[in-house]
């Protein structure tokens, strides 16, 4: 099967991440490789998602995902039960007037829907989960349902393919790893930069700028950025410093707990050699300004962030694990350096040598990792699904 699929993207989440901009460049590809006609459907309070879908021109249909949270997570409860049933009936009718052949679901919420479907034998030829890290979602046993629920299972990586081993094994789903397409950032996007932001980048000659970027969670482990650097900087040599360039912070009126207090401990560790910018909807700009991109998360399902790094050959230091470890292993060694989860001093060790790296020598993104890779990776996985049900 060769022809032009119609192919739609749910995705329920209210913010914006990595999954948000691997469906936007998923979609783009797609389109551009003559692959499929995408539709997205998105939550209609996501207004920077909008944003971005409206900027990069890619269609979608707003739908209202909302369910009732505590502290960010959501209640278990017969109201949100029968709010995601409604909602499951919703995205069942955009697929019918759509009609779709591929309905690909991107997190967790969503999963909850494609069981719905399911169980109204919503049709189409092929209901795809695109799988991050288990340890990410609630899990437990309605991770079980999703399989029993889903035609077919891809994951990011084999780092998550391994997190879902036990899930899978009872059923007979077909299943593949199928890595999150990353487009290049263009020419415009990685030279535009802010006035705020050049005024960083020229206050000193000799800094050295150690950048993550990414959302400020727990798990991420971005205070171990702010503490290398300061490492770094207790030991530099005279006029020489690092800089500890920190891009995600939330935009949310009221921030979280974590992201306060690594704002209050660069502060107190890097008063005047760091900080801590909102997301941004262009980060290559910033990203090409940096002499080292750090990646310190202990499980990290994929990490998006490296591959934009490689485009732009930046070198990179992330954890030993996960994705970064198969993102560093396909690039070879000139891309990048591993080092263990929770190593303070291998971190700052790691900073220090990769920012004396040749650029000039990266290689850049590998051939199983560009978006020409994926996206035919990806539609002969679904060409083989039609193929099995023919």
């Amino acid at each position: 099967m060769g022809q032009k699929l119609r192919l739609l993207l749910v995705d329920t989440y209210s913010g914006v991440g990595g999954g948000q901009k691997q469906l936007i460049d998923f979609a783009l590809a797609s389109e551009a490789m003559g692959k499929a006609s995408v539709m997205a459907v998105v939550d209609s309070s996501n207004r920077r998602f909008r944003g971005l879908l409206d900027q990069a021109g890619v269609r979608y249909k707003c739908l209202d995902f909302n369910i009732d949270r505590d502290r960010g997570k959501a209640k278990v409860s017969f109201t949100n039960a029968w709010k995601i049933v409604r909602q499951a009936i919703a995205v069942r009718r955009v697929i019918s007037e759509y009609k779709a052949d591929v309905v690909q679901f991107y997190n967790y919420q969503s999963g909850a829907i494609c069981v719905i479907l399911a169980l109204l034998r919503t049709k189409s030829i092929l209901t795809l989960l695109h799988l991050s890290g288990r340890s990410q979602t609630p899990a437990g046993a309605f991770d079980y349902v999703k399989f029993l629920s889903a035609d077919a299972v891809c994951y990011n990586s084999h780092a998550t393919r391994s997190s879902y081993s036990k899930v899978a094994t009872p059923f007979r789903v077909p299943e593949n790893i199928l890595y999150s397409v990353v487009t290049p950032p263009s020419a415009k996007k990685s030279n535009d930069i802010g006035q705020d932001e050049r005024a960083i980048f020229c206050a000193q000659p000799k800094r050295k700028y150690v950048g993550y970027f990414g959302s400020i969670f727990p798990w991420k482990n971005v205070e171990q950025v702010i503490k290398a650097v300061a490492l770094l900087n207790q030991s530099a040599t005279s006029g020489e410093e690092y800089f500890a360039l920190i891009v995600g912070a939330s935009v949310a009126e009221k921030e979280s707990q974590y992201q306060a207090d690594v704002r209050a401990l660069a502060k107190t560790l890097l008063p005047q050699e760091s900080a801590i910018l909102p997301q941004q909807d262009n980060i290559f700009a910033i990203m090409r300004r940096c002499d080292v991109l750090v990646l310190p998360s202990e499980d990290e399902p994929y990490g998006r962030v490296l591959i934009e790094a490689m485009y732009l050959k930046v070198p990179f230091v992330a954890t030993n694990s996960g994705g970064p470890k198969e993102i560093r292993q396909a690039g070879g060694d000139r891309v990048g350096i591993l080092v263990p989860a929770n190593d303070l001093e291998a971190l700052a060790v790691a900073i220090r040598d990769q920012t004396k790296a040749d650029r000039g020598s990266h290689p850049g993104v590998p051939r199983e990792l560009s978006v020409e890779g994926i996206i035919e990776s990806h539609y002969q996985f679904f060409y083989d699904q039609f193929a099995a049900v023919d």
